[in-house]
Protein backbone atom coordinates (compact mmCIF):
# COMPACT_ATOMS: atom_id res chain seq x y z
CA UNK A 1 0.00 0.00 0.00
CA UNK A 2 1.38 3.37 -1.01
CA UNK A 3 1.09 6.08 1.64
CA UNK A 4 0.42 9.63 0.43
CA UNK A 5 3.06 11.48 2.46
CA UNK A 6 2.11 14.83 0.89
CA UNK A 7 -1.45 14.43 2.18
CA UNK A 8 -0.16 13.62 5.66
CA UNK A 9 2.02 16.75 5.56
CA UNK A 10 -1.05 18.78 4.60
CA UNK A 11 -3.04 17.20 7.44
CA UNK A 12 -0.31 18.15 9.90
CA UNK A 13 -0.69 21.78 8.76
CA UNK A 14 -4.46 21.49 9.06
CA UNK A 15 -4.07 20.25 12.65
CA UNK A 16 -3.36 23.84 13.66
CA UNK A 17 -7.04 24.60 12.92
CA UNK A 18 -8.24 22.11 15.53
CA UNK A 19 -10.20 23.79 18.31
CA UNK A 20 -9.15 21.23 20.92
CA UNK A 21 -6.83 22.91 23.44
CA UNK A 22 -4.49 19.93 23.98
CA UNK A 23 -4.73 17.46 21.11
CA UNK A 24 -4.37 18.64 17.52
CA UNK A 25 -5.63 16.12 14.98
CA UNK A 26 -6.89 16.19 11.42
CA UNK A 27 -8.11 13.49 9.06
CA UNK A 28 -9.04 13.00 5.44
CA UNK A 29 -11.30 10.49 3.74
CA UNK A 30 -9.75 9.50 0.40
CA UNK A 31 -11.37 7.58 -2.45
CA UNK A 32 -9.41 6.73 -5.61
CA UNK A 33 -6.64 9.15 -4.62
CA UNK A 34 -9.10 12.04 -4.27
CA UNK A 35 -9.84 13.72 -0.94
CA UNK A 36 -13.57 13.52 -0.29
CA UNK A 37 -13.65 15.30 3.06
CA UNK A 38 -11.55 16.53 5.96
CA UNK A 39 -12.16 16.34 9.68
CA UNK A 40 -10.82 18.01 12.81
CA UNK A 41 -11.16 17.20 16.46
CA UNK A 42 -12.82 19.75 18.68
CA UNK A 43 -14.27 20.27 22.14
CA UNK A 44 -17.77 20.69 20.69
CA UNK A 45 -20.19 17.94 21.55
CA UNK A 46 -21.84 16.21 18.64
CA UNK A 47 -24.71 13.70 18.46
CA UNK A 48 -23.03 11.82 15.56
CA UNK A 49 -19.88 11.41 17.67
CA UNK A 50 -21.96 10.26 20.64
CA UNK A 51 -22.94 7.15 18.65
CA UNK A 52 -19.26 6.20 18.49
CA UNK A 53 -17.97 7.39 21.85
CA UNK A 54 -15.90 5.11 24.06
CA UNK A 55 -18.30 5.91 26.90
CA UNK A 56 -21.30 8.16 27.55
CA UNK A 57 -19.04 11.14 28.23
CA UNK A 58 -16.97 10.77 25.03
CA UNK A 59 -19.13 13.08 22.93
CA UNK A 60 -16.54 15.54 21.67
CA UNK A 61 -15.86 15.34 17.97
CA UNK A 62 -12.92 13.24 16.85
CA UNK A 63 -11.21 14.03 13.55
CA UNK A 64 -11.96 10.60 12.08
CA UNK A 65 -15.70 10.77 12.78
CA UNK A 66 -15.78 14.40 11.60
CA UNK A 67 -14.31 13.42 8.21
CA UNK A 68 -16.86 10.63 7.80
CA UNK A 69 -19.74 12.91 8.83
CA UNK A 70 -18.51 15.62 6.44
CA UNK A 71 -18.41 13.10 3.58
CA UNK A 72 -22.08 12.32 4.20
CA UNK A 73 -22.86 16.03 3.87
CA UNK A 74 -21.54 15.98 0.29
CA UNK A 75 -23.60 12.83 -0.39
CA UNK A 76 -20.58 10.52 -0.66
CA UNK A 77 -21.62 6.86 -0.49
CA UNK A 78 -18.72 4.79 -1.90
CA UNK A 79 -16.91 4.05 1.34
CA UNK A 80 -15.83 0.60 0.20
CA UNK A 81 -12.31 1.02 -1.16
CA UNK A 82 -11.82 4.32 0.64
CA UNK A 83 -8.96 5.11 3.00
CA UNK A 84 -8.87 7.29 6.08
CA UNK A 85 -5.73 9.27 6.88
CA UNK A 86 -5.25 10.61 10.40
CA UNK A 87 -2.50 12.95 11.60
CA UNK A 88 -1.60 14.42 14.95
CA UNK A 89 0.91 17.06 15.91
CA UNK A 90 2.36 17.71 19.33
CA UNK A 91 5.07 19.82 20.86
CA UNK A 92 8.55 18.39 20.54
CA UNK A 93 9.45 19.33 24.12
CA UNK A 94 8.19 21.17 27.16
CA UNK A 95 9.58 24.38 25.67
CA UNK A 96 6.55 24.35 23.33
CA UNK A 97 8.40 25.70 20.32
CA UNK A 98 8.46 23.04 17.62
CA UNK A 99 5.77 20.61 16.50
CA UNK A 100 6.39 17.00 15.55
CA UNK A 101 4.16 14.09 14.55
CA UNK A 102 2.34 12.30 17.31
CA UNK A 103 0.49 9.02 17.68
CA UNK A 104 -2.89 9.31 15.94
CA UNK A 105 -4.12 5.72 16.14
CA UNK A 106 -7.94 5.83 16.16
CA UNK A 107 -9.72 5.02 19.42
CA UNK A 108 -12.11 2.08 19.67
CA UNK A 109 -15.12 4.32 19.02
CA UNK A 110 -13.63 5.79 15.87
CA UNK A 111 -12.70 2.31 14.64
CA UNK A 112 -16.33 1.25 15.15
CA UNK A 113 -17.40 4.15 12.93
CA UNK A 114 -14.77 3.30 10.30
CA UNK A 115 -15.91 -0.35 10.25
CA UNK A 116 -19.59 0.60 10.10
CA UNK A 117 -18.99 2.65 6.96
CA UNK A 118 -16.90 -0.09 5.32
CA UNK A 119 -13.59 1.78 5.18
CA UNK A 120 -10.89 -0.87 4.87
CA UNK A 121 -7.64 1.04 5.51
CA UNK A 122 -6.60 3.64 8.07
CA UNK A 123 -3.19 5.30 7.88
CA UNK A 124 -2.10 7.30 10.90
CA UNK A 125 0.94 9.16 12.13
CA UNK A 126 3.09 7.80 14.90
CA UNK A 127 5.70 9.48 17.05
CA UNK A 128 8.56 10.60 14.83
CA UNK A 129 8.12 10.22 11.09
CA UNK A 130 6.63 6.74 11.08
CA UNK A 131 3.18 5.66 9.99
CA UNK A 132 0.82 3.01 11.24
CA UNK A 133 -1.63 1.12 9.06
CA UNK A 134 -4.82 -0.62 10.14
CA UNK A 135 -6.39 -2.95 7.58
CA UNK A 136 -9.95 -3.95 8.42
Amino acid sequence: MKINVELIDNLKKLCHNSSHPNVWMASALVHRNKVISYGLNSMKSNPFQKRYGKNEFAIYKHAEVDAIQNSLKVKFEKFDGSMLYVARIKYESTEKKNFISGLAMPCSGCLRCVKEYGIKNVIYTMDGNNFGVIQL
